[in-house]
């Protein structure tokens, strides 16, 4: 799921999804498949997984304390920073 979550690949997502794929499964670091998608700045994953995703997901945390909106944030993916606060991002939490 992270992998197609960094290759913006909406179509395999959807497949694993529907095979019972776990989209708050976290990578070692502490990355949802939609901290991942943040990062990368891949906006139709991000949709996809905020139509999924309970209002919990959006401002959970990595390891080093990052929200997905921390991490659009850091990489100037602007118009994905706007969907989170649309979906519920806190934009007064901090990170380490």
């Amino acid at each position: 799921m992270h992998l197609a979550a960094q290759e913006d690949r909406v179509n395999v997502a959807q497949q694993l999804v529907a095979a019972g794929a776990d989209i708050s499964a976290v990578s070692v670091a502490g990355y949802m498949p939609l901290h991942t998608a943040c990062h990368f700045g891949r906006l139709n994953m991000v949709r996809y997984l905020l139509s999924l995703a309970g209002r919990g997901d959006v401002n959970r945390t990595t390891k080093m304390g990052c929200t997905p909106l921390h991490l659009a944030a850091q990489q100037g993916h602007s118009q994905i920073a706007h969907l989170l606060l649309e979906h519920g991002a806190d934009a007064n939490l901090t990170n380490e």
